[in-house]
């Protein structure tokens, strides 16, 4: 017994000598630079997983007022803000577009660690924006920016809004501008087009083609050409000596005839002479 209380004794000692090491290894490893970083990039994903995407941070909505103005306003979540000098509305859609005058409400003044001394709201943001006098239906571009209580900073973020002066409905929408100088090439509804890249068309799809084309885009053909007189066939021209010996035959039993008769005429008048 008191061989194997020892054996015993001796075995618990090992396994707390390495729980021992075990754990002091685990705190180094933690308290080392390369732990310190991963605990750091482990807990700035989590905290940047918890962060709502820009637009349900901030949810914008629009409305004509009575007086012909446009009322813009932000529903901002929770520990969220957005600054006050970073509010811009934009004729989208003008030849030259450029920002429209806007009225703020009374902002929260707040020492910001990206922008310093700045006024930002919290909970909503209510704003009114002067439409152009002659405006009846136009795109506006909304921009605006916001961060987080929690260290996160979005990106300024562009919304348009169809606004319709007319009907008074306001609505999402999505704008692109056509870059200068993209003008489409005239087409006449008769005309072919045929895309770049494409094999080339056979003889029936191009006389197809050619009579679809109007006359006033066809190409110009200079002078005439002459007509070629078409070789006779071998028929043709047997028939044609055919009836050219008809006609020489029927020529000279004509002009035998004549003689003849001549003849005739010349004996009945030296008939009476003779006779005296």
């Amino acid at each position: 017994m008191i061989g194997r209380d020892a054996a015993s004794i001796k075995s618990a000692y090992r396994l707390k000598a390495w729980l021992s090491f075990f754990v002091l290894t685990c705190s180094m490893i933690l308290q080392s630079p390369i732990g310190q970083a991963q605990n750091s990039l482990a807990a700035a994903l989590q905290q940047q997983s918890e962060f709502l995407p820009v637009r349900e941070a901030y949810r914008l909505d629009g409305a004509l007022t009575t007086n012909g103005e446009l009322r813009l306003y932000w529903q901002i979540a929770e520990g969220y803000y957005l600054y006050q000098h970073m509010f811009k509305v934009r004729h989208a859609d003008a030849s030259a577009p450029a920002n429209l005058p806007i009225s703020f409400p009374p902002a929260l003044d707040k020492t910001d660690e990206f922008f310093g001394d700045v006024s930002v709201y919290y909970d909503e943001a209510d704003l009114t924006a002067a439409l152009p006098d002659d405006a009846t239906r136009l795109t506006l571009a909304i921009t605006y920016q916001g961060c987080a209580d929690a260290g996160l900073c979005y990106p300024p973020e562009t919304e348009h809004l169809l606004v319709d002066v007319v009907t008074g409905a306001v609505t999402p929408t999505t704008f692109e501008r056509e870059p200068p100088g993209a003008a489409s090439a005239p087409t006449s509804p008769n005309m072919t087009l045929l895309p770049l890249g494409q094999p080339e068309l056979s003889a029936e799809e191009t006389a197809k083609a050619r009579r679809n084309t109007p006359d006033d885009l066809k190409p110009e053909v200079r002078g005439r050409r002459k007509k070629v007189p078409l070789k006779p066939s071998a028929n043709e021209s047997k028939e044609q000596g055919i009836v050219s010996s008809k006609n020489v035959t029927k020529q000279s039993a004509t002009l035998e005839g004549a003689q003849s008769v001549s003849l005739q005429s010349g004996l009945d008048s030296e008939t009476p002479a003779t006779r005296h």
